[in-house]
């Protein structure tokens, strides 16, 4: 989700209603969470044309997911230079969304309001399959349990990687109150997720089985930093473990970088799975 998508066109309505949605968010309350200790690692430059909706791993391969009617990808990234090494892009009928490696190997890409997850072969960004689920689609992330997923809303939605149907929801809350907006998501090795919070610079920390925030992270910071390199920026979105180190790589829509962070979790591991298939657009 992002800007782009409900409020753009007229730049006072952006004004106002980007506003209007922080002050809804409640700053003062994130502020009072417990801040996520991070070390800066690393930044890597990259064209800022992608609409960012998510970030992937799979093993060593780095990919993305973007957005709007008729540009919406996938690609694959170069985790040294920034560059996209191939691309597949979606009908333009679907706008895409969020982005997991599932325990399979493979990759699970949602679409906002199409109600379809696209299934992808890191390998050879084929398609393999298309599942089907009602409501809307945002952030996706795999855990042990399953595939948590959100729907801009309060609500999380832990689902069957396989059939994509749903096991159990989730409310999350802070101060009594449902945390509307989550969006990106990045599930944590410890059973944690990290979301974006849509139409404002705050990564929080989620316990899914509490529904509680437990700490919080202002992108400001990184915000700032994206806009002196290209003003047309958007809100910070996309998140993803590495698994080798454990870094957190984070990014923004339409931003020029992305940013490497030591959040201390240490290295974890996911399986890969392989494939063979042409079609695929190398670059864009």
């Amino acid at each position: 989700m992002g800007l782009g998508r409900h409020c753009r066109g007229v730049i006072l309505a952006s004004i106002v209603l980007v506003s209007a949605c922080d002050c809804n968010t409640g700053r003062a309350d994130f502020d009072s969470l417990p801040p996520i200790g991070y070390e800066r690692i690393r930044t890597i430059d990259r064209r800022p044309d992608g609409f960012t909706q998510g970030l992937a791993f799979v093993g060593n391969q780095f990919f993305e997911s973007t957005g709007h009617y008729g540009s919406s990808r996938i690609r694959e990234i170069d985790r040294s230079t920034g560059r996209v090494l191939r691309t597949r892009k979606l009908p333009d009928s679907v706008f895409g969304e969020g982005l997991t490696a599932l325990p399979s190997g493979l990759l699970m890409q949602l679409s906002w309001k199409e109600g379809k997850a696209f299934v992808w072969d890191p390998e050879t960004l084929r398609e393999v399959q298309v599942l089907a689920y009602e409501g809307e689609g945002w952030g996706i992330c795999s855990a042990a349990e399953g595939v948590w997923t959100s729907d801009g809303s309060g609500t999380l939605i832990l689902r069957d990687p396989k059939t994509f149907a749903a096991r159990r929801t989730q409310q999350v809350e802070h101060h009594g109150k449902a945390v509307q907006r989550l969006n990106a998501l990045e599930c944590l090795p410890d059973g944690r997720l990290l979301a974006n919070v849509w139409m404002t610079t705050w990564i929080v920390r989620i316990d899914p089985a509490l529904g509680k925030l437990d700490g919080a992270l202002d992108l400001a910071p990184f915000d700032r930093e994206a806009e002196r390199v290209h003003r047309a920026r958007e809100v910070p979105n996309g998140l993803a473990v590495e698994p080798e180190t454990g870094h957190l790589w984070l990014t923004g829509k339409y931003w020029p970088m992305f940013f490497v962070l030591d959040l201390g979790l240490g290295a974890h591991s996911r399986s890969a799975n392989g494939g063979h298939a042409s079609g695929v657009t190398k670059g864009e």
